[in-house]
């Protein structure tokens, strides 16, 4: 959520993102289901820049009251084309989270849905998806991320809670989720990782940020640049403490993985790198 609201704070100001540049400010629609008015300024309060006023932003009261009015006659989706017809500037719409708004919208009328969770899942987001293609505007669905119990996901796109019917009907998505190899038991360590994959991008996107006091999240850098950097300096380590009783001893890369609990692979394709950069003299 927090993320969110940055985002869309810097979109509506036309201010840069994560340094990615924006083109322009444009217009959106912030539909935050699970936070009051009081929650929604505390964490504005937080960020760098004040909201814009081309942002609306809907808390829970104020949308439970527009799904009493509407949803007897439309879905959620055919509300935010009609939205979207009679407010051509609004560029990007965000509903956080999305179980929360549907759940909100249908009520009592989920329940009754007698078709296949499949077909149901699909339905529902490309539901959206036809909206946001058809007006060419971003939505986004929030969605929380699912736990693993430990164990870590190859693709942090499978951490999101929704069926991959689901995912399936969604034009991309993006992922925060906690940096690779992290300790989890380390508060200290506020590094990120952001994942977006998307039909329109040539390969999926891997970003690392630094989650920050305020809230806001900045950048660090490419996630392959970054840990080539933290691999590097843990071969760096390894090599003087491997070499400390014998300097003129050779330091295989199977001493250097086993020191630094990495692959062996990975280690020589980290020194090679760093001989083809000139990063291999130290002292």
């Amino acid at each position: 959520s927090l993320l969110l609201l940055q985002m869309a704070v810097a979109a509506g100001r036309g201010n840069d993102f994560l340094d990615h540049e924006a083109d322009a400010a444009m217009a959106g629609l912030l539909v935050l289901a699970e936070d009051t008015d009081e929650r929604v300024q505390r964490r504005m309060l937080g960020l760098p820049a004040s909201a814009p006023s081309n942002v609306t932003v809907w808390t829970r009261k104020v949308f439970a009251e527009i799904a009493s009015r509407y949803s007897s006659s439309m879905t959620l989706p055919e509300f935010l084309d009609r939205y979207l017809e009679q407010n051509p500037a609004c560029r990007f719409v965000m509903l956080d989270t999305e179980e929360t708004c549907r759940a909100i919208w249908e009520g009592e009328k989920a329940e009754k849905d007698n078709r296949r969770i499949t077909q149901v899942d699909y339905s529902q987001t490309r539901g959206f998806d036809t909206v946001a293609m058809r007006h060419r505007v971003h939505v986004g669905l929030v969605n929380h991320t699912g736990k693993l119990a430990g164990k870590r996901a190859a693709d942090p796109h499978e951490l999101i809670n929704r069926t991959n019917v689901a995912l399936a009907g969604c034009s991309g998505s993006l992922v925060l989720t906690n940096y690779p190899d992290a300790d989890p038991m380390d508060t200290s360590d506020t590094r990120r990782l952001i994942a977006i994959r998307g039909r329109d991008i040539d390969r999926d996107l891997l970003l690392a940020v630094e989650h920050q006091q305020d809230g806001t999240f900045k950048s660090i850098g490419p996630y392959s640049s970054v840990r080539q950097t933290d691999l590097e300096e843990q071969v760096l380590k390894a090599v003087e403490t491997l070499g400390a009783d014998d300097p003129g001893e050779f330091v295989t890369f199977q001493a250097i993985a086993d020191e630094i609990g990495c692959s062996r692979p990975n280690v020589k394709r980290a020194v090679r790198q760093m001989k083809d950069n000139n990063r291999t003299v130290w002292k």
